[in-house]
């Protein structure tokens, strides 16, 4: 009989441990910071040439939330020559790795883009190649 209760809390107990599991500790792979969550406006862009202001065409906005999804805003002159909206893009992000995520469009006329970044103080600087970056501030 007490062979039959030993072996009895001795499977208790393996069930018990069995359904504990580290994979249900939070989210895994890469993580960005929280920092990156919100509205971005680019400032300046340097093309290896030296820092300049963006032309119209090549300001961009972004906002970044916490649930995996984006919004990016494209830029154009209208025909007053004043520089408006021209798209807007929304999409999901994922984190390849804690300065680096994969922007994919909901629309499939979009191509995905990978982008490469750090925080600067208080600005976003998006690495785009060896020789062009951009610096994103806060609207």
């Amino acid at each position: 009989m007490k062979s039959i209760k030993l072996l009895s809390s001795l499977i208790l107990a393996l069930i018990m441990f069995a359904g504990c599991s580290s994979d249900d500790d939070g989210p895994s792979g890469p993580q960005v910071s929280n920092d990156l969550f919100g509205e971005w406006t680019m400032q300046f862009i340097d093309d290896g040439t030296g820092v300049e202001d963006p032309l119209c065409s090549e300001r961009l906005y972004y906002k970044f939330n916490s649930d995996n999804t984006y919004e990016k805003k494209e830029f154009s002159l209208n025909a007053q020559d004043n520089c408006q909206e021209a798209s807007t893009i929304n999409g999901t992000w994922e984190a390849l790795s804690e300065q680096s995520i994969e922007l994919t469009p909901l629309s499939s006329s979009s191509d995905i883009e990978v982008i490469e970044f750090e925080f600067v103080g208080n600005n976003l600087k998006i690495i785009r190649n060896s020789t062009t970056e951009e610096i994103y501030q806060r609207p």
